[in-house]
């Protein structure tokens, strides 16, 4: 039952954009490092050539109290590629993943003009203690 569900909705959603794939809407990623020692991110669900392709990183470090554009996504045409983001301490250990509705969910984001969006998810000591 839960499958039909999904699938309905998707139909319905990929109906509803049929006339309109030619305005797509962009959702642009950035994650601001609010601690105090570097930290990286990775990429999950995407390989690096076709994330270089995409013009995207599938790993690159952050310094602290700075902001990176992680990638951008464009939906109407197609939909993300990549499953999740983990944030990785200097050491390269994982302290913190978030799949990308979370990361939506938990950005501030930014309505820039009509197909525009700007998610920023801030890496606080707060966030990464909640896992």
């Amino acid at each position: 039952m839960k499958k039909t569900l999904i699938a309905f909705i998707i139909i319905l959603g990929t109906y509803g954009c049929h006339n309109n794939v030619e305005v797509d809407r962009t959702e642009m990623y950035y994650i601001t490092n609010s601690l105090s020692t570097k930290i990286s991110y990775q990429l999950i669900g995407i390989s690096e050539n076709r994330a270089n392709q995409l013009g995207y990183k599938v790993e690159a470090d952050i310094d602290p109290n700075s902001t990176v554009e992680v990638f951008k996504g464009s939906f109407g045409v197609g939909h993300l590629e990549i499953d999740s983001i983990k944030v990785l301490d200097i050491n390269k250990v994982s302290i913190y993943k978030v799949d990308m509705l979370s990361f939506v969910n938990k950005s501030n984001a930014v309505k820039i003009n009509e197909y525009v969006v700007k998610c920023t998810l801030d890496i606080t000591p707060t966030l990464i203690n909640q896992k």
